[in-house]
């Protein structure tokens, strides 16, 4: 029995359709995600968040100018919301105090406001989604903190890396120490053995106005996650921008041996230790003390 390819259209088989369509299905999704629109829907709302921060601040400094250099009575030590501007600067310095694209609605704005010991004024977006914060001015940042018998550790808000490897195999570094991460990271960065990637990008890091930054050591890594399950810590600016730790282990700066560097699970305070060379994530945290 003779048979006849089903023809669509103007001459294309119904196989070279299904595959023309599997094809243009295959580099949409390409397209899709070498644009990464949710990357750029957060950057857009960046950008909007920088507008709106300068806005604000060029505000209160022309209210600043033009009132004799005295301060709008909204402006105090403690952050606030920029809604409470409203009566010093709408109308005559701003239209209307903008709102956050994300956290802004009709009773705040999104955006905090505050000034330093020297009077010094700064606005910033404590909803910010990209790696920098949005600030105009002076920001003191009042980081989130643990306070474990008078010293304070300073906890980054979120995770620096989602899985990183701790270093070489087969490097003994000295990085012993299970209550002092600052030392650990400090002869993890003068190590010329070996890499150490997880402690060199805490020590590379710059931000919130601190370069000291560090991987911590294990006991630091138990306090840090007993503090955060029984709400203790004291989260600062940073209530809308703190994200919780991850389930599962995080790098400490400790080395077990040489091969295995030491692990703590945040969720739980358990140390424990794996391979160097096998990735987990890491949280950076800073202190004053030397």
């Amino acid at each position: 029995m003779k048979t006849k390819d089903l023809k669509l259209g103007s001459g294309f088989t119904l196989i070279e359709l299904l595959v023309v369509i599997g094809v243009i299905i295959i580099l949409a999704g390409i397209v899709v995600v070498a644009i990464n629109p949710g990357e750029m829907l957060s950057g857009a709302r960046d950008n909007r968040r920088r507008a709106d921060v300068e806005a604000i601040y060029t505000s209160l400094k022309n209210y600043v100018y033009e009132n004799d250099f005295a301060l709008p009575g909204c402006i105090e030590e403690a952050p606030q919301d920029a809604i409470y501007c409203d009566a010093d600067l709408v109308p005559t310095y701003l239209s209307s105090i903008p709102k956050d694209p994300t956290c802004g609605d009709d009773v705040q704005s999104g955006y905090e406001v505050k000034k330093d010991s020297a009077g010094r004024m700064g606005v910033w977006a404590p909803c910010y989604e990209g790696d920098d914060p949005i600030i105009a001015g002076v920001w003191d940042f009042v980081l989130p903190s643990i306070d474990v018998n008078g010293d304070v550790l300073y906890i980054h808000p979120t995770d620096n890396h989602t899985g990183i490897i701790w270093g070489t195999h087969y490097i003994r570094t000295g990085a012993t120490s299970n209550t002092d991460g600052k030392s650990n990271t400090a002869t993890l960065v003068a190590d010329t053995g070996g890499d150490h990637p997880a402690a060199e990008l805490c020590d590379g890091l710059y931000t919130y106005g601190r370069n000291d930054w560090y991987l911590p050591a294990g006991e630091q890594l138990q306090d840090m996650g007993v503090y955060w399950q029984f709400d203790w810590m004291d989260k600062g600016d940073f209530e809308k921008r703190w994200e919780d730790y991850a389930s599962g282990s995080y790098w400490s700066s400790r080395e077990m041996d040489d091969e295995m560097g030491q692990l703590c699970d945040l969720h739980g305070s358990y140390l424990g230790f794996y391979y160097k060379d096998y990735t987990y994530p890491i949280r950076c945290v800073a202190s004053d003390n030397p």
